[in-house]
């Protein structure tokens, strides 16, 4: 699995050579991480924002999207109690 991302603190985040501080990121970090557990093998790179033009631009927009739809503050119910919905769900056919 090859991630890349035009954000050089998210790549070395994600490699463990920076700390994540903000605590909602925290735990997104933590999420995919343990996404990341799940393949053999994961290499993360960074490209410039210049060269990365139309991943940017989807990437905005499924983020518009998302935020439109009510985002991480968004919740499900179920017959026990409310609880959240996660932010990634990993695919079980990429499993």
């Amino acid at each position: 699995m090859l991630l890349v991302s035009d954000s050089r603190l998210m790549i070395e985040q994600l490699a463990g050579r920076y700390k994540v501080k903000n605590p909602m990121l925290r735990r997104l970090h933590a999420e995919v991480r343990e996404i990341a557990e799940g393949f053999d093998r994961i290499r993360y790179r960074h490209v410039p924002r210049e060269h990365n033009q139309e991943a940017d631009r989807l990437a905005n927009r499924g983020v518009d999207e998302w935020l439109e739809g009510g985002g991480a503050t968004r919740s499900t119910s179920d017959s026990r109690s409310e609880r959240e919905t996660p932010l990634f769900r990993q695919d079980p056919a990429s499993s």
